[in-house]
């Protein structure tokens, strides 16, 4: 009889994992001792500074001492060996190369409430395959994924820029893997070499808010056969705020076959550079959305 229902209950643990309940379970929430952490600087919230446990999946406690988690530091788990994180929705800001160089990181569970990815946050995570971002974001930053493991990426209505306007590491550059790319309806920019070497990339699907794509942001992407913008004419001759304008500064519209690095010094790189797979009907396609530059 034991047997039997030792066998019935194993029975019905297989049944729950392989509807995703066994594994929610069975994760349960660091520790606050696999982590170095601190006040923020008002005192309202706990900053995680460094990762020191031994955990390859880890769950980001929503608070510590009862005080919330606002704040991953800049570096907090940089090449560690990681393989999954979740990250509770208290937490609003993520630092600097956070997660960069993390080789085995293949999930990672982002807030509901995040704005921003910045520099360096996923760099070279080379086993992330495929990520979710929440539908808060509003900015993706310079070197967000560059050389990561990314396969698709889907960009939510509400980020208004893809990248900077002038120097910096693009956000998704040497994705190799990358092989589709959808942006919703609120992305003005795309900024510069954005996905510039990209090079199993095929499939691009642009939303109707776009208002400039600058030099490079396709560059060498060399299996690129599908091209899609939501707008007739990507128009030329006009400005709009950039994002954030807490310093007024306004771009042009359109498609922007040059890039200004930091120092103020312009360079001149067409955006589809080195594209080779797209055909003769696909080049027309672009070309007639307002398209000058070479292929």
């Amino acid at each position: 009889m034991n047997k039997k229902l030792f066998s019935m209950a194993v029975l019905f643990a297989v049944l729950l994992s392989n509807i995703g309940v066994i594994p929610v379970l069975a994760q349960s929430v660091s520790p606050a001792w696999d982590f170095e952490y601190d006040l923020n600087g008002d005192g309202t919230g706990v900053v995680i500074c460094k990762y020191k446990g031994q955990r390859k999946d880890v769950v980001i406690p929503s608070s510590i001492e009862d005080i919330p988690v606002v704040e991953l530091d800049v570096r907090a788990f940089s090449g560690t060996d990681i393989v999954s994180v979740v990250i509770p929705n208290s937490v609003t800001d993520i630092g600097f190369y956070c997660f960069a160089n993390c080789r085995y990181l293949q999930k990672a569970l982002l807030p509901n409430t995040l704005t921003f990815l910045d520099l360096g946050v996923f760099q070279r995570c080379i086993a992330l395959k495929n990520i979710t971002l929440p539908k808060s974001l509003e900015y993706i930053g310079i070197g967000a994924f560059p050389g990561s493991g990314l396969e698709s990426i889907t960009i939510p209505d509400k980020v208004h820029t893809i990248g900077a306007h002038n120097g910096g590491i693009p956000p998704f550059s040497d994705c190799v893997h990358l092989k589709s790319v959808t942006i919703g309806n609120g992305t003005e920019m795309i900024g510069w070499g954005a996905f510039g070497g990209c090079t199993s990339l095929t499939t691009v699907s642009i939303g109707s808010g776009i208002k400039a794509i600058l030099g490079g942001a396709f560059a060498y992407c060399r299996n690129l056969t599908s091209f899609n913008i939501g707008v007739k004419k990507l128009k030329a001759g006009s400005t709009f705020k950039l994002y954030g304008g807490g310093d007024g500064r306004y771009h042009e519209t359109g498609y922007i076959n040059s890039v200004q690095d930091l120092d103020g010094n312009t360079h001149q790189i067409d955006i589809f550079v080195g594209c080779s797979a797209l055909s003769l009907k696909e080049k027309k396609k672009i070309r007639d959305t307002g398209y000058t530059g070479g292929f």
